[in-house]
């Protein structure tokens, strides 16, 4: 995915922001990840449903618009640790791999299910602490491991939407941070000791948080409309 640069620039420059009261929620039912000693790559492939958006925990109504081909990938860093469980017999059970953060982009592709209209566009946040993937080493069967389960879970940092789905989804484009959560990578490949790691047929949930449009600068922006027309009064009287 190429991001746009102006995108990424007012994500680097972007305030952050002190509250945020409004909680975008949206899950595929598909997704695959690949991992091992090098790095991970968590792909959310494009079957997303449409946005559940909470205020101030009020459920708001659907939206209009709903998501076609709405996708993301993740690309980790490095690997920063491997760390291994193991059961009373000494027989590894688990795997737990620590990534280096990276930057979380998601690709929009909305329609508007009453205009017909279409829109596209990014959200872009960086990954805030380490990637996590944790293998369920299935010690019973080692014989098949494809019966192996993955997660993965990240941190996202303050983020940007681009305005074109921002205003479609009616929310602020600058956001306060979120997360990503896939539990149910099956079908897993590989051991502990295997380089390059696969597993699929995942359900990813991504979180964003979304401050509301703050009070103070609409106070602010009152007050010097009021203090305008005083002016303007006593210049007249």
């Amino acid at each position: 995915m190429r991001i746009p640069l102006s995108l990424l620039s007012l994500l680097l420059f972007a305030p952050r922001d002190s509250s945020a009261e409004a909680i975008l929620v949206t899950q595929s039912d598909e997704s695959r990840i690949s991992y091992g000693t090098s790095m991970a790559v968590h792909d959310g492939l494009p079957f997303f449903g449409d946005f559940d958006i909470d205020v101030d925990g009020i459920r708001q109504p659907p939206l209009d618009w709903q998501n076609v081909d709405t996708r993301f990938q993740t690309v980790s860093g490095p690997l920063l640790q491997q760390t291994l469980e193991t059961n009373a017999a000494g027989e590894v059970t688990g795997s737990l791999y620590l990534y280096e953060g990276s930057t979380f982009v998601m690709q929009f592709d909305l329609y508007n299910s009453v205009t017909g209209e279409t829109r596209n566009g990014f959200f872009v946040a960086p990954i805030i602490g380490p990637i996590r993937v944790t293998a369920t080493e299935d010690s019973d069967l080692p014989s098949y491991p494809s019966y192996d389960s993955v997660e993965t879970f990240y941190l996202l940092g303050p983020g940007l939407f681009d305005d074109s789905i921002a205003s479609a989804l009616g929310i602020r484009r600058r956001t306060a941070g979120g997360n990503v959560f896939d539990p149910y990578l099956t079908f897993g490949t590989g051991d502990p000791t295997t380089p390059e790691r696969t597993a699929g047929e995942g359900a990813p949930t991504v979180t964003i948080r979304v401050p509301e449009p703050a009070a103070l600068i609409l106070l602010g922006t009152a007050s010097f409309g009021l203090v305008a027309r005083r002016r303007r009064t006593r210049r007249h009287s």
